[in-house]
């Protein structure tokens, strides 16, 4: 990027950031996004008070509000709302300095307050935003010196990883996971590897053919957690990384060993979704059911498949989640198809692509094109399945997906 680009990028971000610092954050709206937010709002109200100033929240009463939430629902949805409460009070402290002249032990404290609200803005749907929250902190950490630098850096390479990822860019993604890795490995820090670990296995998963890659790096993952095994957080992750070992053996089912392989992604749905439902981790325990779904319908155990994808919709309706329900809906299109009702899986692979271009994902319109060129193929229509492989080819292309242009081709030209 020559110096003018630079500039210019550098003011886009600097207003991003201003626009975002200057909003008022909609602790409301974020709370009734997850599981049981009614009962949690009231909760609130009942420690908080009829009129209350959200960013003038002390530590006690997030303390008090989070002990509530968790008696109800469980540790990760408490700390699911602590992030939420702390969110305000952060934004008002950042949005009143000036990032190019802050003290180092000042630094510290901001980039940790950037780093609790990117974790919110990633999980979200406003996750495009995060760009300019990662810009911040950039500018935050080169403030700080010594060994008290390398945490916030590793950090914010894995944010800056699962954000070129979300995008798309597996190239950025493999290489800002790799940095951090590496400089996680010098500090020796077993939760910082573990989560280096994981992001490699995400980005592996989607991006290249060798799916063993994307298990080697999960299997070591759990392999740190176990030996870490203390929290929520940790059990959050485990459950990530088996619905991410479930994808690698789903996908390599499509090639080779298909009855083992697609066991084995059950097997591993199956282990997350236990997890998620002792934590009350509702949104990850709807994204394994729709995983799982798919492969019991591949597996011809269609009522398993009907139930998993019922929970699963039930869960994303309840959260309002456009990301999960195209997930689910996808889901119900391989039930149909695999049942031999084309035209019903048609219909649904058809809401799947809607909600997906509505949410601009490249890499899940081109997964979906495909999963509806396999249904115009079934339906006698090849002109149509054509259109729709080629269409997820260009996209595949465009990601430099190796694993993505392999699965269109094979559509293609076998």
């Amino acid at each position: 990027m020559d110096d003018e680009a630079s500039v210019v990028r550098e003011i886009s971000l600097r207003q991003s950031l201003e626009e975002i610092l200057s909003e008022p954050f909609d602790v409301c709206g974020e709370i009734e996004k997850l599981d049981g937010g009614e009962l949690i709002k009231s909760i609130l109200k009942k420690n908080l008070g009829e009129e209350y100033d959200i960013t003038e929240i002390d530590d006690e009463l997030i303390k008090n509000v989070y002990n509530s939430v968790e008696n109800f629902f469980g540790k990760y949805t408490a700390e699911r709302v602590k992030e939420i409460l702390i969110v305000p009070r952060q934004l008002k402290e950042i949005s009143e300095i000036d990032l190019d002249s802050v003290d180092p032990i000042k630094s510290k404290r901001y980039v940790q307050a950037l780093l609790d609200i990117t974790n919110v803005y990633l999980n979200g749907e406003n996750w495009k935003r995060t760009e300019a929250l990662l810009w911040a902190m950039k500018k935050l950490i080169n403030n700080i010196t010594g060994r008290q630098r390398k945490p916030f850096e590793v950090e914010m390479l894995i944010n800056s990883a699962l954000y070129s990822w979300k995008l798309g860019d597996y190239e950025n993604a493999e290489l800002h996971s790799k940095d951090a890795l590496s400089l996680a490995e010098g500090m020796g820090d077993k939760k910082l590897i573990a989560r280096c670990y994981h992001i490699l296995g995400v980005v592996y998963g989607d991006y290249v053919e060798d799916k063993g890659l994307a298990i080697e790096y999960d299997e070591r993952c759990l392999s740190v957690l176990d030996e870490i095994n203390d929290g929520v957080q940790i059990l959050k992750m485990k459950a990530s990384v088996h619905n991410n070992l479930g994808v690698a053996y789903h996908k390599m089912a499509e090639e080779k060993d298909r009855e083992e392989n697609l066991r084995n992604a059950a097997r591993n749905y199956e282990l997350g979704i236990g997890i998620c439902q002792d934590i009350g981790y509702k949104r990850m325990e709807g994204w394994l059911l729709f995983n799982i779904g798919e492969v019991y319908a591949l597996l011809g155990e269609f009522e398993k498949a009907d139930e998993a994808s019922i929970s699963a919709r039930k869960i994303f309706e309840e959260l309002e989640d456009k990301r999960g329900l195209s997930g689910v809906e996808m889901c119900d299109a391989v039930i149909e198809k695999e049942r031999g009702n084309l035209e019903e899986a048609l219909s649904y692979i058809n809401k799947s692509l809607e909600l997906r271009n509505e949410l601009k994902e490249p890499r899940r319109i081109a997964d979906a094109l495909i999963l509806r060129g396999d249904i115009y193929s079934s339906m006698g229509k090849f002109g149509d399945a054509r259109e729709d492989y080629n269409s997820a080819l260009e996209i595949y292309k465009r990601l430099n997906s190796a694993d993505g242009i392999k699965r269109a081709e094979a559509k293609l030209f076998n």
